[in-house]
């Protein structure tokens, strides 16, 4: 029947177009030739797959007047008409075609409105949950649309015979029982349309919680498209997220009968939780830790809306600010009052938005109140604070909801930001977790195996860019390892591995893409980032591997070599590719568009890394022994403290997990050959494993603080309330039945505060800091993804109309004098980085970032894409922006005395650096080594003067 059906579509779609051809096909060029002449309506399908460059179809679609173009292949015939599809998203489309085809051709979206969505996510959610309402509610919609197309023909029936009478309509004795006939049945089908009208009316309050799950589940797949616009190489499809919902339905739904719909408000409690904490562990690790906490403020934001009925005025509001809504008929009209002077401890740049925010009805009076009330205000708006929790003390704003809440604190206090989505976060957990417990913690492993479950075709790992500053935990390599070690009943699947160069090797991995495919490895193509071109054949052999079925490799043999004709795809082969984030072409886009995306990325907070480490001492752990779960603890705080970058510590460090099983292995290697193991333990930890990679005196004094606290018998400094990780360094618990494992991840589960400073063994006057660090990059990640024109690099300048750009020429030389001043400043230093201060070391890592910033636009804006396209340019680079770089080059030059080495800079610009903090943090440890004090005696005293000159 099936194969019926598609004969079928098939023949309508060669009758609705002459010629229907694939991208792929190698005699693409000659059918379209074909077409042309004979005037047809071609349709070229899969354009994603194209083979050759899509510059081959400019002659079918350039006017023929154009310059460089050839004549003899134009279209003569006026009816020939080129139609392209693809399943690619528009703005991937836009990367993948070059400009000049694309101004050419008229591109239609078709992709579904948020209406539409809804809809898609209502049919899934009934269908799976509540069927025989579903059933019963489609079944009237379909017999209403029925009687209102008979009444409309009735009334049609009665028109035709008033047009078409032949005699005078008063003297006709057939008319008015005609009418009266026409009058009953349409009083009938009235009558009938308005019951069943009636009854679909019930069905939509019995179907009231399952639309409201219904536009959670859009905003969530919304608020993904908005991740999707912070990098290049997020791609997160509508299918992709109806598979996921799916499986989250599929998860203890229960089948809700249509005769207690509206009494089985626990299950629907439970259907909301089982959805967003799905879709949440599902997506974690497709998207990068730097972007992890807008994720989870975007998803507090939907779970609060939807649970408690916010307008949708105040969510965009709060995500977007409220610069977008000054005309909105939401504002009230302004007062004709004189404007009265806010308090000094107001932010100045907070002032216009307040008074913007008082015309928003649920926020009247705000300025008199504050003006009135300071001091209670500037005591509620002080950090810390539990922000967002709880009501506001002054009388006049008690009313205010959560949301509303939020956007006050956002609005007076945008460098608290951080915190606000920590308590939004905390709100939204308790309207999930009212009535179902929380899912256990899982680490990377464990989730991204639970994802390969689901998805059968190729897997893209994607590293973070240059410009990360926090290195990444564990390579991909080690990572897929571990995968394919839990896989098929955790016997293990073999690994076959292929490091590119700058060549692609096209007969290695033809071969070894051969072998895998018959007999059920898993294929790695690592470095993809480093090609300089994909091999045109291997190209197409990895697309036909992607896009056949099984019945397709029966009957394709040029799938495969002649030896391997007819045969199938093992189910167990999975083809994986490891490349860069910011090389959004170094994979083939017919791959790109079909594979699963994940990132391999240190893990999101302390608990994360506490499962993970933990997970990984496990098999060596005893009831006896807590050395390892010790260890574990280590290993995860000193990558913790790594979030407070060069607050917290001069340089950066790439610990990873092979540092944790170094030590354990160590451990148990003295254990039975030392009287002080412990001692010994200690020794190897702080200078041989996690020392050794240390250069910088003071960190190296704190990370053997750390290494003494963790194993040795810990202090009540540890932690406060359920932060205390002396619970876990001391846990013994029931090592049989998985009893270990049980009860250390529900201590783990307890830890309420992930980045506490107190808890990672700083003092807790860094807590502020860290919030307005975090609340910085949230702020600049949440503009961005709230608009699609802003660079993902945070520096909105680097954008401007394709009218303003420089000569490419002009910018492409500037920007290669600029890398190679960065390359000789490198050169010039002549140090290494353990003799150096923390100011040097700072600017050694500035001119590092500055330089990786240059190649990435040298790369990104002007290399074109080797394999199936042309590229056009991912981000416009700006004269301004150029010279500002040159300019921040030159500083920083100058601040490395590389001109005049005896003379020290006394005036630094900030402006001129990347990361303005890290120099204020480096200054200040500066000064502690050269006066050897303890750092917390020192502290900045700035003052920021205003100035509209031109003049630093």
């Amino acid at each position: 029947m099936g194969q019926i059906t598609r004969c079928e579509e098939k023949a309508h779609e060669e009758d609705k177009y002459g010629l229907i051809v694939s991208a792929d096909d190698p005699q693409l060029f000659d059918k379209l030739s074909h077409g042309a002449k004979e005037g047809l309506r071609v349709l070229v399908t899969h354009t994603e797959r194209a083979t050759s460059n899509l510059q081959i179809l400019q002659i079918f679609v350039t006017p023929a007047s154009s310059p460089g173009q050839s004549h003899s292949v134009q279209p003569d015939h006026p009816d020939f008409r080129l139609i392209m599809s693809t399943s690619l998203p528009v703005q991937t489309l836009i990367h993948e075609i070059h400009t000049s085809f694309l101004e050419e051709v008229q591109m239609i979206d078709l992709s579904p409105s948020t209406s539409e969505v809804q809809d898609l996510f209502l049919t899934e959610l009934m269908q799976t949950v509540c069927l025989e309402l579903w059933t019963l509610h489609r079944q009237i919609q379909t017999k209403k649309q029925t009687l209102q197309h008979e009444l409309f023909q009735n009334k049609v029936s009665l028109m035709d015979y008033v047009m078409h009478a032949s005699t005078p309509l008063l003297q006709d004795p057939d008319f008015l029982p005609h009418v009266c006939m026409c009058q009953s049945v349409s009083l009938e089908l009235e009558t009938e349309i308005k019951e069943l009208s009636q009854e679909i009316d019930r069905h939509k309050a019995l179907m009231a919680d399952f639309y409201r799950i219904a536009e959670l589940a859009t905003a969530l797949y919304n608020a993904l498209q908005d991740m999707a616009r912070l990098s290049p190489c997020y791609l997160f499809t509508l299918h992709g997220f109806l598979l996921t919902l799916r499986s989250a339905l599929a998860l203890e739904s229960p089948d809700v009968s249509f005769h207690r719909v509206m009494e089985s408000t626990t299950v629907i409690s439970e259907i909301t939780h089982r959805i967003v904490s799905h879709v949440f562990s599902q997506y974690k690790p497709r998207l990068f830790k730097s972007h992890s906490t807008l994720f989870r403020l975007l998803v507090s934001v939907a779970v609060i809306v939807h649970n408690e009925g916010c307008p949708e005025v105040e969510r965009v509001t709060f995500l977007r600010g409220l610069s977008n809504w000054m005309s909105s008929e939401h504002f009230l009209s302004p007062s004709a009052q004189s404007v009265p002077e806010l308090p000094s401890w107001i932010q100045t740049s907070a002032r216009d938005d307040i008074f913007l925010l008082e015309r928003i009805e649920p926020f009247c009076g705000l300025v008199s109140s504050l003006v009135n009330s300071s001091k209670l205000w500037r005591e509620y708006l002080h950090f810390p604070s539990s922000t967002v929790i709880g009501p506001v003390p002054c009388q006049s704003h008690s009313h205010l909801s959560t949301m509303q809440r939020a956007i006050l604190w956002k609005t007076l206090c945008p460098h608290w930001l951080a915190a606000v989505e920590e308590d939004l976060t905390a709100c939204a957990q308790r309207h999930l977790l009212h009535s179902y417990p929380g899912d256990p913690p899982m680490s990377s492993v464990e989730m991204i195996s639970s994802l390969l479950s689901k998805n059968q075709g190729p897997v893209v790992v994607r590293l973070p860019d240059k410009n990360e500053e926090v290195p990444v935990s564990i390579h991909p390599l080690h990572l897929i390892n571990q995968i394919a070690q839990c896989q098929v009943d955790n016997k293990g699947v073999k690994l076959s591995v292929i490091s590119f160069g700058s060549g692609c090797h096209r007969n290695a991995v033809l071969l070894a893409l051969d072998s895998a495919v018959q007999n059920g490895h898993w294929l790695v193509l690592n470095n993809c980032h480093l090609l300089d071109c994909w091999d045109v054949r291997v190209v197409s052999k990895l697309t036909q591997v992607v896009y056949s079925t099984t019945k397709d490799l029966e009957t394709d043999g040029g799938l495969l070599n002649a030896a391997s004709t007819g045969r199938f795809v093992h189910p167990q082969f999975r083809l994986w590719l490891i490349t860069k984030s910011d090389r959004t072409h170094s994979v083939p886009v017919a791959v790109r568009i079909r594979a699963l995306h994940l990132v391999c990325d240190s893990s999101w907070d302390l608990k994360d890394e506490l499962w993970s480490s933990v997970k990984q001492t496990l098999p060596f752990s005893s009831h006896e022994d807590t050395v390892n779960t010790r260890c574990a603890v280590l290993h995860s705080v000193l990558q913790q403290r790594q979030t407070f970058k060069h607050l917290g510590q001069a340089q950066l460090y790439l610990w990873t997990q092979e540092d944790l099983l170094a030590l354990i292995d160590a451990h148990h290697r003295i254990t039975k050959h030392c009287s002080d193991p412990t001692g010994a333990l200690e020794y190897i930890a702080g200078r041989l494993v996690y020392g050794s990679h240390v250069s910088d005196h003071e960190d190296l004094a704190a990370v053997q603080s750390v290494i003494r606290a963790c194993l040795r018998d810990p202090s009540t400094l540890w932690g406060r309330g359920k932060d205390i990780l002396s619970n876990i360094l001391n846990f013994t618990g029931r090592f049989e039945a998985g009893g270990l494992l049980k009860d250390l991840r529900h201590c783990i589960q307890c830890i309420t505060s992930s980045t506490d400073p107190f808890i990672l063994g700083f003092s807790p006057g860094m807590a502020s800091e860290l919030v307005k660090l975090k609340s910085h990059r949230l702020s600049i990640l949440l503009h961005q993804s709230q608009n699609i024109y802003v660079d993902v690099r945070g520096d909105n300048s680097l954008l401007m109309q394709p009218q303003e750009l420089p000569d490419y020429r002009t910018a492409w030389e500037r920007l290669l004098t600029l890398q190679d001043m960065l390359r000789k400043m490198d050169i010039g230093m002549g140090m290494e980085s353990a003799s150096l201060g923390p100011l040097r070391c700072f600017f050694q890592t500035e001119r590092e970032r500055l330089d990786a910033l240059v190649s990435s636009l040298l790369l990104d804006s002007f290399q074109p894409v080797k394999y199936n396209m042309t590229s056009s340019t991912t981000a416009y680079l700006t004269s301004s922006a150029l010279s500002r770089l040159e300019t921040q080059a030159e500083q920083l030059r100058s601040y490395l005395w590389e001109e005049s080495s005896s003379i020290k800079p006394c005036v630094y610009r900030l402006a001129a650096f990347l990361n303005p903090r890290g120099f204020l943090a480096a200054l200040i440890r500066d000064a502690v080594r050269i006066q050897d004090k303890d750092i917390s005696l020192y502290c900045l005293n700035f003052k920021v003067n205003l100035s509209f000159s031109n003049t630093n």
